[in-house]
């Protein structure tokens, strides 16, 4: 009964990172296409100088990829020394619920330790890096369609 606990309990985990993960892309989605739509005179001036509209499109995916990568570190910093200090100080509970608390007949500590998990840790990395790029494709899109003078027209 423990073990089907927990993995139910992982399993909500796991949609419960999906939906944040997707509220977290739709963030990225906004950042960059703001970024785009207050940029239009900026890439007008360069579609005008040259620059063909897979460049732009590269560029703008670029910047994505960028993002990613950067919140991708950021979180793995932060994540890590959250848990680092959870491995050594932990949680306890014995405030709320005396020293043990039972589930399905078994004895369980109320004071809970974090453990690493690398594995999950990458995995979650490279979704937020992958997420960021798919993300970023719209925007690229829609600055690649740009023409030049009307670009440079937008206020």
């Amino acid at each position: 009964d423990l073990y089907e606990f927990t993995e139910v309990d992982r399993a909500t985990n796991n949609k419960f990172m999906f939906i944040i993960g997707f509220i977290g892309a739709l963030v990225i989605l906004n950042v960059i296409l703001m970024s785009v739509m207050e940029r239009m005179r900026e890439f007008g001036v360069m579609l005008a100088l040259g620059m063909t509209p897979g460049k732009l499109r590269q560029l703008i995916l670029t910047e994505g990829l960028v993002l990613g990568l950067v919140s991708a570190a950021l979180g793995l910093a932060g994540g890590a020394t959250l848990t680092a200090y959870l491995i050594r100080k932990g949680i306890d509970y014995s405030g709320m619920m005396g020293d043990t608390m039972e589930m399905s007949g078994v004895a369980i500590s109320t004071h809970i330790y974090a453990a690493w998990d690398p594995h999950h840790m990458m995995a979650s990395a490279i979704v937020a890096v992958v997420l960021s790029i798919v993300a970023t494709i719209y925007p690229a899109w829609k600055a690649g369609k740009l023409q030049p003078v009307e670009a440079m027209r937008h206020v």
